[in-house]
């Protein structure tokens, strides 16, 4: 079983929250555009959760500021 704290940095560090299907992109970089890190996290994430589940929504949360 992983320690709490350990998934809760994760979900911090890398915007994705497997157990709840939600993804978290948070500012964009300077130049407005998000880096492909994240975008990769993400990508993995979503067909992790859509194996896993498919039939079940997953949430994204985007910040515009």
């Amino acid at each position: 079983m992983a320690d709490k704290n350990t998934e809760l940095n994760d979900v911090l560090e890398k915007g994705i929250d497997l157990k709840n299907r939600r993804i978290f992109f948070g500012e964009p970089e300077e130049d407005g555009s998000f880096s492909w890190q994240s975008v990769e996290f993400a990508i993995r994430a979503i067909k992790k959760m859509s194996a896993d589940r498919p039939k079940t929504p997953i949430e994204l949360y985007m910040s515009s500021v």
